[in-house]
């Protein structure tokens, strides 16, 4: 891990911008991290199972809504409520903007 991703999670963990992060907003990213990542995965993988294979660059081409290569915040929460089937009572919105966060290595809104 490098220095810069430990910078993005420390942001993405900082979910009121304050610049710090309090013991709420470290408990809620632990309590939603192990479990709704994983499930997501597995469930995303087995949306993406064809008989031959696992073809995941076809799902994530039909998520790309507006083909530009990559998924904006918008793109990842649809297509994480869709595919996955993932409801805002299991994975609320703000636990999916922390993921994005993490995920968006450069920063740049999409990944």
């Amino acid at each position: 891990i490098t220095l810069e991703e430990v910078k993005q999670l420390y942001v993405a963990l900082d979910r009121d911008g304050s610049g710090s992060i309090d013991p709420a907003e470290l408990v809620d990213f632990v309590q939603i991290t192990p479990s709704a990542v994983r499930v997501i995965g597995h469930k995303i993988v087995a949306a993406a199972y064809t008989s031959a294979g696992i073809d995941l660059d076809s799902l994530l081409a039909r998520a790309d809504r507006d083909s530009s290569g990559s998924l904006d915040f918008d793109e990842f929460r649809r297509f994480v409520r869709v595919t996955a089937k993932q409801s805002p009572a299991r994975v609320p919105d703000l636990d999916l903007k922390v993921l994005f966060d993490f995920l968006d290595v450069d920063s740049s809104g999409s990944m």
